[in-house]
C-alpha cells in the first residue's frame, strides 16, 4: 500500500489468488470493490496501515454495506507470521500472513 498505488491478494477457499495492483484514488477504491465483491456477498477485508495511505480506501471499503474492513497495525502481522513460523519475505507472504489472521479472528471488524 502507498501513496500512488494498492497490492492486493484475495483469499478465496483458502487459496491465495494473483497479486492485482490499482491506483490509490477514488476510482481505484470503486474497481477495488467490485473486484473484490462482485455478487454483493459479505467479505473481510484487511489492510495494513501505512502511514496515512490506508485512510481513504479504508474509508471507501467500510461504505460498502457488504464489506468488513479491518486495518491491522505492521508489527502485529509481522508477531502473528513469526507464531506460525513463517518469514515474511514477500508483499505475498505478509498478506498470506494477514488473511490468516482474519480468517482466526471472531472479533468484530474495525470500521472507519
Amino acid at each position: 500500500m502507498g501513496a500512488s498505488e494498492l497490492v492486493i491478494v484475495v483469499r478465496r477457499n483458502g487459496k491465495l489468488g494473483k497479486v492485482k495492483t490499482f491506483s490509490n484514488t477514488p476510482e481505484g477504491h470503486t474497481a477495488i470493490i467490485a473486484y473484490l465483491n462482485p455478487d454483493k456477498h459479505s467479505c473481510k477485508v484487511c489492510l495494513e496501515a501505512t502511514g496515512t495511505y490506508h485512510l481513504d480506501v479504508a474509508v471507501a471499503l467500510s461504505r460498502a454495506s457488504s464489506i468488513e474492513v479491518m486495518v491491522m497495525n505492521p508489527k502485529a502481522v509481522k508477531n502473528f507470521a513469526n507464531a506460525l513460523m513463517l518469514r515474511l519475505r514477500s508483499a505475498q507472504a505478509a498478506q498470506a500472513a494477514q488473511a490468516a489472521q482474519v480468517q482466526r479472528n471472531k472479533t468484530d471488524a474495525t470500521v472507519y
